[in-house]
């Protein structure tokens, strides 16, 4: 059968939502695409950073991305439905993939390696054989996390001189980005993101609600913070984090059972998580406690490009 690569077009957009759709559900994970690769078409280069394969009859049966998450480090999205793998169209779109990843890396900064990351679901043996026969490393596991939200959640417990507010768009959103670059700074492969970068991703979209920010104040600092989102059919805790001078005070636990009710009170029947399964602060087992459980899990690869 013959193929034809090409470039995507704002018009695209519909199709690809339902091959990512695809090959999401092929590594075992159900959930909605369609902010995350909607905001991936706005924020890259169609042109240089994203291709498209067709069959002979035009159907779309694989694509993908390469995108700079920080200076250093890249990833990728995408790959080939499984009724059409084997027949070499991963190798030309990781070939193509990776010189463009290299061409990238050359506009960072000098003194550190630059990796180009990618994705594989636990339980795709092929795409793990496909990855470490082209030299990726396996460098971390991430577990999606869920809980069903059928009964209302434990109230909150509050540590002593917090206080919980919603965003206040237009007001709020520099000092969360602030505090959620310091909560996050000891996290693995972290890399301080600058504000115009973070707010292409989380202000400056349709998704965005300030409504389901929840801010945990000490005074005129933010403690804490849970910036939620929702789906169709569930609800995120998209990012959850505790500023290092208020951690092992129960804050994250409050803004965790706060997070359900919120998501809950939307109408959504259960929340979602995405964690680093060696998270250093412990997270995964407070996860656990109150009751949620590993759904999926996937394997992050890396290749150094330069």
């Amino acid at each position: 059968m013959d193929y034809r690569f090409r470039r995507p077009t704002q018009d695209d957009l519909p199709t690809v939502l339902e091959l990512i759709r695809a090959l999401w559900v092929a590594d075992g994970d159900y959930g909605d695409p369609t902010w995350f690769v909607s905001t991936l078409f706005r924020v890259t280069d169609l042109d240089r950073d994203w291709w498209l394969v067709e069959d002979a009859e035009g159907r779309l049966v694989a694509g993908g991305c390469v995108r700079p998450r920080h200076p250093h480090r890249l990833h990728t999205l995408g790959g080939v439905l499984p009724e059409h793998r084997g027949r070499r169209i991963g190798t030309e779109l990781r070939d193509r993939i990776e010189e463009r990843a290299r061409e990238q890396a050359q506009d960072a900064p000098e003194g550190e390696d630059v990796r180009l990351g990618a994705g594989v679901g636990s339980t795709n043996e092929s795409g793990r054989r496909f990855f470490e026969a082209r030299g990726y490393e396996l460098i971390r596991h991430f577990w999606e996390m869920v809980i069903d939200l059928d009964e209302e959640p434990p109230r909150a417990e509050w540590p002593e001189g917090i206080r919980l507010a919603h965003a206040r768009r237009g007001v709020d959103e520099h000092a969360v980005h602030a505090a959620s670059d310091e909560a996050f700074a000891d996290h693995w492969d972290h890399y301080p993101t600058p504000y115009d970068e973070w707010a292409r991703w989380m202000v400056d979209t349709d998704h965005y609600d300030p409504s389901l920010w929840l801010l945990a104040w000490d005074g005129d600092e933010i403690a804490g913070l849970s910036l939620c989102d929702l789906d169709p059919d569930e609800g995120w805790v998209g990012v959850l984090g505790v500023r290092r001078p208020w951690r092992r005070r129960g804050l994250a636990r409050a803004l965790l059972y706060e997070s359900f009710r919120e998501i809950r009170e939307r109408g959504k029947p259960r929340a979602k998580l995405g964690v680093d399964a060696a998270n250093p602060t412990g997270a995964t087992k407070l996860y656990e406690s109150v009751g949620m459980r590993i759904l999926n899990e996937e394997l992050a690869y890396g290749l150094i490009v330069r």
